[in-house]
């Protein structure tokens, strides 16, 4: 649709915006778009202006313009359109955008910071059969060489006896190291995988001017936010992990009351009253009364298991939170 594109802007629009016609067709219009831009054709400026009319559009046909949403949400993360990031997460706060799909907000928010996987081939059609012939439908089938049998029979691998050497390099026997050993990827010093994988890189040579995640947010913010991140964000935990979720638990109590402490110094300093007025501020990735009220709600889960210096936390945050709905009841 770029490649063929004679310039008209107004019936790439009217493709865009057709209601009527197949999502998957209104989307790659407005991949096109983004090409267009990219092309030099169309200035950011316009392309961010038109953008905030879709958003428009889909806030007020929110039933019949989810794929839309979807669909605009990715360009702002391949554009890296960062003047976008209020109105995106207006998208998700309204539920208009499929989490299955694009993941929740804290995922859009990696997305569009994260810069290594930019694709800045050439995105014109100068060769057809060149772009073509790597097609499976048009490539020669290959052969795949058979791994020999030794190889393909699971009977040859070792089994670690409960009496053999630990694997891991301990010394110890197996049954006396690894074997019961529980995994919980929540504690400082029990890391099966960084809970900080997917954190936004902090760019230290970036250009002058450049948009990158620790200038758009404040330091304040993103050392409030990590701890939170590490509680909460959505990760793949491998299968053969042995996991307890109690102490799993427990360590995601430890980061949001980490964060909390750090929450409640920030408005005491600066007299913030709402959590509305803190995340105009300082919100990274989550709402702050999400987060609290998950901190809540875990602390009252695990009431009878929390040492005295933790258990005097599920009454301030409680209080907080009724704070909260004092200024909700009064409308502030």
């Amino acid at each position: 649709m770029f490649s063929t594109y004679n310039g008209d802007l107004s019936l790439l629009n009217g493709v865009i915006e057709n209601q009527n016609l197949n999502e998957f067709v209104r989307r790659a219009a407005l991949r096109a778009y983004e090409y267009i831009t990219r092309d030099g054709h169309i200035t950011r400026e316009d392309m961010i202006s038109y953008l905030h009319s879709l958003i428009r559009h889909c806030l007020e046909h929110e039933e019949s313009e989810y794929a839309l949403a979807g669909s605009i949400v990715n360009t702002v993360i391949d554009a890296h359109l960062f003047e976008l990031i209020p109105e995106v997460e207006t998208l998700f706060d309204r539920d208009m955008i499929d989490h299955f799909i694009m993941g929740t907000y804290d995922s859009f928010i990696n997305y569009v910071f994260d810069t290594r996987y930019d694709d800045r081939r050439n995105i014109h059609i100068d060769d057809t059969i060149g772009d073509l012939e790597h097609w499976a439908c048009f490539a020669e089938p290959k052969p795949k060489p058979m791994a020999p049998p030794s190889v393909l029979s699971p009977a040859n691998k070792k089994k670690v006896g409960r009496n053999d050497p630990c694997p891991c390099g301990s010394g110890k026997k197996y049954k006396h190291c690894c074997l019961n050993k529980a995994v919980n990827p929540f504690k400082q010093d029990n890391k099966p995988y960084d809970l900080l994988t997917d954190y936004p890189l902090i760019v230290e040579d970036a250009e002058p001017g450049a948009i990158t995640f620790d200038r758009y947010f404040k330091a304040q913010g993103i050392e409030i936010d990590i701890p939170v991140y590490k509680a909460l964000h959505h990760r793949a935990i491998p299968l053969w992990y042995k996991r307890d979720h109690v102490q799993e638990d427990l360590g995601r109590i430890d980061f949001l009351i980490e964060a909390f402490d750090m929450f409640t110094r920030v408005c005491d300093a600066e007299n913030i009253p709402t959590f509305a007025a803190f995340d105009a501020q300082y919100q990274v990735h989550y709402h702050s009364k999400k987060w609290i009220g998950a901190l809540k709600d875990l602390l009252e889960k695990y009431e009878d298991d929390l040492p005295t210096e933790k258990y005097a936390y599920i009454d301030r945050v409680a209080a907080r939170l009724a704070k909260e709905d004092c200024y909700e009841a009064n409308g502030n």
